[in-house]
């Protein structure tokens, strides 16, 4: 398998990192004076601190671009990954961390052998969403709580936005790559989105999701849509944003 490092970004979770349990070697990206408590209550992970003046998770996104080569980021609150295509609720979720870990190494080696700089799963988590024809996806939005990206490319994030980082790294690989790779076969489960305490929730309100939707039309133009409810989710934050990319 290849060269991958595997990093959890976290912040404020020492004692709540649930993916140390689901994914091997996870390495705990966290900010600076927060790496001895996590090394207390993590003692098996490794654990890096950011530089003492970096703030954010899209800062944070952006030193991992600069220093570190081919990685998988994955959010602290992910405790179960599912078979998309398993109809069976009692097979479905995988358990085994070796698993996990293979999974993610197996869509990054196929990444890598179609020259795609940015891969990951799906974000719908409804095994009703699966289209059994189409396992695999090329463009769209690709959220950051569970993808990767491989050295070689030319992204960048704007440090001007707290959050929606994924939704302005979709867009930018769309035009300078064109395609990624994102295995729908398997989705990725984190726990109290939005609500948890600790990590992007210190900072997310509606007026900075309004406010970076509005940045992101302004250079993406109209691939960037207000979210509306639709059936399958009828509860939508104000301010989230959709993204449809025309290729």
């Amino acid at each position: 398998m290849g060269d991958l490092k595997i990093v959890c970004p976290s912040k404020g979770r020492h004692n709540k990192v649930m993916t140390k349990d689901l994914v091997d070697d996870l390495v705990l990206l966290v900010p600076n004076g927060e790496g001895e408590i996590y090394r207390l209550f993590n003692p098996q992970n490794e654990v890096i601190e950011t530089p003492k003046d970096l703030r954010g998770i899209t800062a944070t996104k952006q030193w991992m671009l600069d220093n570190f080569d081919d990685w998988f980021s994955i959010d602290d609150d992910v405790h179960k990954v599912r078979k998309m295509y398993q109809e069976n609720e009692e097979d479905a979720y995988v358990t085994d961390p070796l698993f996990v870990r293979d999974i993610i190494l197996r869509c990054y080696n196929m990444a890598k052998e179609m020259k795609a700089y940015m891969f990951g799963f799906t974000k719908e988590r409804n095994p009703l969403m699966y289209v059994s024809q189409n396992p695999f996806r090329f463009k769209g939005y690709m959220n950051s709580s569970h993808f990767g990206v491989i050295s070689g490319n030319r992204l960048y994030y704007n440090l001007d936005m707290n959050e929606g980082e994924d939704h302005w790294l979709s867009c930018l690989n769309a035009y300078t790559h064109r395609y990624f790779l994102m295995d729908t076969r398997y989705a990725f489960f984190t726990k109290d989105n939005f609500m948890a305490r600790g990590g992007c929730n210190d900072y997310r309100t509606e007026e900075s999701m309004k406010k970076n939707t509005i940045l992101l039309r302004r250079v993406f133009g109209e691939v960037v849509q207000i979210k509306r409810p639709v059936n399958h989710r009828k509860n939508v934050n104000y301010g989230e944003r959709s993204i449809s990319i025309p290729l």
